[in-house]
C-alpha cells in the first residue's frame, strides 16, 4: 500500500492523472482531507481541515456551479468549492477528486452537483491551483487563486526566449545508467559564464528533469542571477508501462536496490564526469520535490563528499540512515503549509540536518503539494546561493 501511495505522489507531483492511470488509481484508497474537529475551531483552524457542508454552504456551492461549471468562493478562513459533473465523467470512486494543492474528494449536493469546504486561519493568503483530475477532460477543469502577495503565482506559459535573452544555454543529451538499466535523458542549462567550463560556476543536479526548464525560467522571471549556474535536469524512465515503479525503486531508499545504487552511481560518477569534464565547480547541490526531495536529502548524506548542499522541496518519507556529519554545509528546505504528511517531513528533515550541523534556511508557501509550492521554494533558494559566497566542496 505505501508504494501504491507514493504512486499518487508521482502523479500528483507531475501533475498528471488521467484515463491511463484509472486503474492503477483504483487501487488506491485516496486519502480525504483531514476532517476539521472541535480542537481545530478551538485553535483557530491553524491546521488544514475538511469541514462539514452546512445548509447555507449548500446554498452557496449551488449557486455557484449554476454561473461556473467549477468555481471557488474564498471568505476568511473558508473556501467553498463547487463543481457541475456528469457523473458518467467520474472516472473511478463515484466522486470527484480533488487535486494538488488540496487533496480531497468533493461530495454530492444534488444531481451531478457536488461540493465541499475547507478551513483554514490563511485561507484568504493561500497559492491554490486546483483540478478535477478524474474527471474527464482534466485540463478544462482547474481553477486558480492568489491571496498571498510574497509568493509568485508560476501558472504561466513562458517562452523559451526568457533563457535566450539571459545568456543561457539548454542542451539535451542521453547517457546510459548500464547495460542492465539503458539510457536515460538528460537536460543541462549553462549560465552564460559557464559555456566554456563549469570552473567558475555552481551545479546543481535534479531529479525532476521534465520540469527543470520550466522551474529555471521562473526563476529568472523572478529576476535571479543564474549566470553562473549550471542546473542538471535527470528525466524518468521512457518505459511508459513502468516508468512510475521505475521512478519510485531509482529515488527511494528500499525498494529495489540495484537500481537506486545503479541510479546514484549514475548521477555522481557518470554524470559528473560527463558534465563537468574534469573542471571541478565551485560548489555541487542536489536537488528535487517530492520523492525527488528525499532523494535529494539522500545524495548529500550518502555523498557528503561529492555535495556541498541540496535544495530539499516536500520531501517524501525519509528515514535517517547514516550519522554523517555536514559542518556548514548550505541546506534549503521547503514545504507547502497545506501539505501534511510533507511538510512535516520537511520540519523534520529540517531538525535532523541542524543537529548533524548544516546550515538550513527553510520557506514554507501558503500552498500544497504543487509546483506553486515549489518554484517558490527554488527561487528563493537560488536567490541565496547567487547572493552568498558558495560552501566549497569538500
Amino acid at each position: 500500500m505505501r508504494k501504491l501511495l507514493l504512486v499518487f505522489s508521482f502523479i500528483a507531483a507531475c501533475g498528471v492523472l488521467n484515463s491511463g492511470f484509472a486503474q492503477k488509481i483504483e487501487e488506491i484508497a485516496l486519502r480525504d482531507f483531514t476532517k476539521c474537529s472541535a480542537d481545530n475551531k478551538s485553535t483557530g483552524y491553524a491546521t488544514p481541515c475538511k469541514d462539514a457542508l452546512a445548509s447555507t454552504d449548500v446554498e452557496k456551492a449551488l449557486a455557484l456551479s449554476a454561473k461556473q461549471n467549477f468555481s471557488l468562493h474564498i471568505e476568511g478562513d473558508t473556501l467553498l468549492l463547487a463543481a457541475k459533473v456528469v457523473s458518467g465523467d467520474i472516472q473511478y470512486a463515484g466522486k470527484p477528486y480533488l487535486c494538488c494543492d488540496i487533496q480531497a474528494y468533493l461530495d454530492p449536493i444534488a444531481d451531478g452537483i457536488y461540493a465541499a469546504k475547507f478551513r483554514w486561519k490563511e485561507m484568504d493568503k493561500s497559492l491554490l491551483e486546483l483540478s478535477l483530475m478524474n474527471v474527464a477532460q482534466p485540463s478544462s477543469r482547474s481553477i486558480t487563486y492568489n491571496g498571498s502577495g510574497q509568493f509568485p503565482d508560476p501558472l504561466s506559459n513562458i517562452d523559451k526566449s526568457v533563457l535566450k535573452n539571459a545568456g543561457m544555454e539548454l542542451t539535451e543529451h542521453a547517457f546510459e545508467i548500464n547495460q542492465e538499466f539503458g539510457m536515460r535523458k538528460i537536460t543541462v542549462i549553462k549560465g552564460d559564464a559557464c559555456l566554456l567550463s563549469v570552473a567558475p560556476c555552481q551545479v546543481i543536479y535534479t531529479a525532476d528533469g521534465k520540469s527543470l526548464e520550466f522551474m529555471v525560467k521562473r526563476a529568472l522571471l523572478d529576476k535571479r542571477d543564474l549566470s553562473r549556474f549550471v542546473f542538471v535536469g535527470i528525466h524518468a524512465s521512457e518505459d511508459k508501462e513502468h516508468a512510475i515503479n521505475i521512478r519510485i525503486e531509482e529515488l527511494l531508499f528500499g525498494y529495489n536496490p540495484a537500481r537506486y545504487d545503479a541510479f546514484m552511481h549514475f548521477v555522481t560518477v557518470t554524470l559528473v564526469q560527463q558534465i563537468e569534464r574534469q573542471a571541478a565547480p565551485l560548489a555541487r547541490y542536489s536537488a528535487g520535490y517530492s520523492n525527488g526531495g528525499a532523494w535529494a536529502l539522500d545524495m548529500l548524506l550518502d555523498k557528503p563528499d561529492v555535495f556541498s548542499g541540496a535544495i530539499i522541496m516536500s520531501p517524501a518519507q525519509w528515514q535517517s540512515r547514516t550519522d554523517t556529519r555536514l559542518p556548514a554545509r548550505r541546506v534549503f528546505v521547503g514545504a507547502g503549509l497545506l501539505e501534511t504528511s510533507y511538510h512535516v517531513n520537511a520540519r523534520t528533515v529540517t531538525t535532523n540536518l541542524r543537529a548533524r550541523g548544516a546550515l538550513v534556511q527553510e520557506t514554507y508557501v501558503p500552498s500544497g503539494h504543487s509546483m506553486n509550492t515549489w518554484s517558490n521554494v527554488w527561487s528563493r533558494s537560488l536567490l541565496a546561493l547567487s547572493q552568498d559566497a558558495p560552501v566549497q566542496r569538500p
